[in-house]
């Protein structure tokens, strides 16, 4: 069976995304990450880059109730993007979502950057969740700040209880445009 995901692009050159998902260390935080999904549903993805169809290829969203898929990029607009049509990213202010999932590794800058347009006490997950231990990565140039907080991420207890939803260790909330922890 193959599976659709991008390696490569013409025009962008290589895509290592694929490798950080199928590592066999992110297979247990992946796991954790769709059980928590599925518990805060209906979810709002943010899709900055492309990676939530790859992930979704790999893993898949088991029960997710995904409320819609968002993207920055002008040219996704309308294209179809894990059964839903995308939708621009300033559109979801007006989102019924319980939780964000931001579709991409290293996702606080770009959190911070959403946090006015979130919907008010969204719980939010990145696939920093599932990252590799400081350790196992061959590529340390990321400051130490994003680091612990990442590992902070992956350290989170696993399955959410439907109490849990709104305030766990492996999320940012975000209420009121006030980020909290």
């Amino acid at each position: 069976m193959a599976l659709r995901i991008e390696t490569f692009d013409n025009v962008r050159g290589g895509n290592t995304l694929y490798k950080a998902l199928t590592h066999p260390h992110a297979a247990a935080p992946a796991r954790k990450l769709i059980a928590s999904l599925e518990e805060c549903g209906p979810v709002a993805i943010v899709d900055p880059h492309g990676a939530a169809s790859g992930f979704g290829e790999i893993f898949g969203f088991g029960r997710t109730q995904i409320e819609a898929v968002y993207v920055q990029d002008i040219a996704r607009i309308g294209a179809e993007a894990l059964g839903h049509r995308a939708r621009p990213v300033t559109e979801l202010p007006a989102s019924r979502a319980r939780s964000v999932f931001v579709a991409t590794f290293d996702a606080e800058r770009l959190t911070g950057q959403l946090a006015p347009s979130l919907p008010e006490a969204a719980r939010v997950l990145s696939l920093d969740a599932m990252r590799l231990p400081e350790e196992r990565l061959t590529n340390r140039r990321i400051a130490p700040e994003v680091r612990r907080k990442s590992q902070a991420a992956r350290s989170g207890s696993g399955k959410p209880s439907a109490a849990r939803c709104s305030a766990t260790t492996s999320s940012m909330i975000f209420s009121k445009g006030v980020r909290g922890r």
